[in-house]
């Protein structure tokens, strides 16, 4: 997982320079700097449009569990329809030879 520090510092390397950043964001460049080295907080606001431009998704753990809970079913489907047809085309090799 990511803090917001880590995906703020990750948004300064995607558009060049924390200026570049602020000026799409349209936040003071000084607010970043200042929120960078702990002097204060950003606001609702601005953590909103950083999360907006970075196109950031919010997940709780457990959306996540589920998530993962949802890849493992479709994995065990796939993975039993895969032997099924194995299974059918040694059947038919079998038959055929």
């Amino acid at each position: 997982m990511q803090t917001f520090s880590e995906y703020l510092e990750s948004l300064i390397k995607q558009f060049g320079s924390q200026m570049a950043l602020a000026t799409a964001a349209g936040i003071e460049q000084a607010s970043i700097s200042r929120f960078r080295s702990d002097q204060i907080g950003l606001n609702k606001d601005a953590i909103d449009r950083l999360l907006m431009i970075g196109k950031a998704v919010i997940l709780t753990e457990e959306e996540i569990r589920d998530f993962e809970d949802t890849l493992d079913h479709m994995a065990a489907m796939w993975r039993r329809e895969r032997r099924k047809r194995k299974e059918g085309d040694q059947c038919r090799k079998t038959d055929q030879g």
